[in-house]
C-alpha cells in the first residue's frame, strides 16, 4: 500500500533510511543527508505537482519509499524510483515478496490513478537485482549512459514500461489489486483527514470498490482549482466534498 508522507515521524523515517550505507550505495548521491538538508528539500518538494512521494506498507507495516518524478501530464509519462529501508523484520522470501508487491503497487498508482501511459527508471549496470525485477515487470532498456559515482565512471541503465506491456506481463496476477480505486477529494480550510478516512471506511463497508482519498493540502484547493496541472484537476475523482467550518 502506498500512502502520502505527512508526519514528521514519516520524514524521520525517510531520512533514516535513504541514509543507510545499502541504500546509499545504489543512489546517484550518495552523502549523508542532514536532519536540516532533508526538511529544506522536503519543503521544496512536497508542493511539486511533478513529484509525488510515498511511504510504502507491507502487511501494515512501513518498509520503504516509492516516489515519481518528472511527471509529464501532457506527455503522459513519468520517471520513479524506490528504496526499502526496514530490513530487520524482511528477511530472505519475505523481502523478496515486499519488493514485488512495492513495484506491483507504484506501476498500478502510475497507470491506473495518474493516468499515464508510459513509466521509466534508471539504475546503475550493477544494481543487477533491481534490474532483474524491472525485467519481471515488463521494463526494456531503452538506453545507456555513464555517469561519475564515488570517483569512478558507472555505466547507467535507462529502462521504460508502457501501459500496454504492464497490462500483458501481469494480467495474471491478483484481480483484486488491479482493481481501480474510487477516488475522493476533501476540500476545505481545514484539516479533515480523519474524518475522510471514516468516509473512505464507510464507503468501502457499502460495496466491493476500494475508495482512495486524494491527498489535497487543506487551504489549497482554490488555487489547484485553476491550475491544469495541479493534483486537484489531474487526479479524476469520482468524489469532491467540500467542507467548511462555522464558527460560532
Amino acid at each position: 500500500m502506498l500512502k502520502a508522507i505527512e508526519s514528521e515521524d514519516e520524514l524521520c523515517l525517510m531520512r533514516e533510511w535513504r541514509n543507510l550505507p545499502e541504500v546509499r550505495k545504489n543512489m546517484f548521491t550518495d552523502q549523508m543527508i542532514s536532519q536540516e538538508e532533508h526538511l529544506s528539500w522536503w519543503n521544496a518538494t512536497k508542493g511539486d505537482a511533478k513529484k509525488r512521494w510515498f511511504l510504502y506498507l507491507f502487511e501494515g507495516e512501513p518498509v520503504g519509499i516509492v516516489y515519481f518524478y518528472d511527471i509529464s501530464i501532457d506527455n503522459n509519462q513519468c520517471y520513479w524510483g524506490f528504496y526499502i529501508g526496514e530490513s530487520t523484520t524482511l528477511d530472505g522470501k519475505l523481502r523478496l515478496k515486499a519488493w514485488f508487491d512495492l513495484e506491483y503497487e507504484a506501476m498500478v498508482f502510475a497507470f491506473r490513478h495518474l493516468n499515464l501511459k508510459k513509466v521509466s527508471c534508471e539504475s546503475f549496470a550493477f544494481n543487477t537485482n533491481v534490474l532483474n525485477v524491472h525485467r519481471r515487470f515488463g521494463f526494456q532498456v531503452e538506453r545507456e549512459y555513464e555517469r561519475e559515482k564515488g570517483g569512478k565512471i558507472e555505466k547507467v541503465v535507462v529502462m521504460s514500461l508502457s501501459e500496454k506491456n504492464f497490462q500483458q506481463e501481469n494480467a495474471n496476477l491478483d484481480q483484486n489489486k488491479v482493481q481501480k480505486r474510487v477516488k475522493a477529494c476533501f476540500l476545505g480550510s481545514a484539516n479533515w483527514d480523519l474524518i475522510a478516512k471514516n468516509w473512505i471506511t464507510h464507503y468501502e463497508s457499502w460495496g466491493k470498490e476500494k475508495g482512495e482519498i486524494v491527498q489535497i493540502p487543506y487551504g489549497q484547493y482554490q488555487s489547484q482549482l485553476f491550475d491544469e496541472h495541479s493534483l486537484l484537476r489531474r487526479e479524476h475523482a469520482v468524489f469532491y466534498i467540500f467542507f467548511e467550518r462555522l464558527e460560532d
